[in-house]
């Protein structure tokens, strides 16, 4: 993820949300699923509730809307999940959308950690999923302690 990217929605933040992302078919990031829907109306909500960077919102654990902007983009981008099983104890699983997104969750020694490329952003205790070596139960694990979609 290159520090300081900004995305840029499609449609007005004043325009009402679920209008909003009806309308965005022609979005180079929209997808015609609910997922891609469902997390293009919340983005455009939470762009919407912002002050006046409601069109422009950095992508950043900390900043505002990054849970839904990563949300979105993670839905209709073509964004890669995958999952690296290391030991019994360690193994990560990483979501990025490129040059724009990147989100990492590392499990080793009890913790389990979400990183968005600059920092820590959120931890969890380790569910002991590393040994099972099951790709949908880290990821699920994953998506419940960083808040965003694996």
């Amino acid at each position: 993820m290159r520090p300081g990217v900004r995305v840029f929605g499609s449609c007005d933040a004043e325009v009402d949300p679920a209008a909003c992302a009806e309308n965005c078919k022609i979005d180079t990031l929209f997808k015609d699923t609910p997922a891609c829907l469902c997390s293009g109306t919340a983005w455009n909500t939470c762009r919407g509730a912002l002050d006046c960077e409601g069109d422009a919102v950095d992508l950043k654990a900390g900043s505002p809307c990054f849970a839904e902007g990563a949300a979105y983009l993670i839905h209709c981008a073509d964004c890669i999940v995958q999952a690296e099983f290391l030991a019994a104890d360690r193994c990560d699983t990483i979501v990025e959308c490129p040059d724009v997104l990147g989100v990492a969750f590392v499990c080793q020694g009890g913790t389990c950690s979400c990183h968005d490329g600059e920092k820590e952003f959120a931890s969890c205790p380790d569910p002991g999923l590393c040994a099972g070596m099951d790709e949908a139960a880290l990821n699920a694990a994953a998506s419940e302690c960083c808040g965003v979609p694996f």
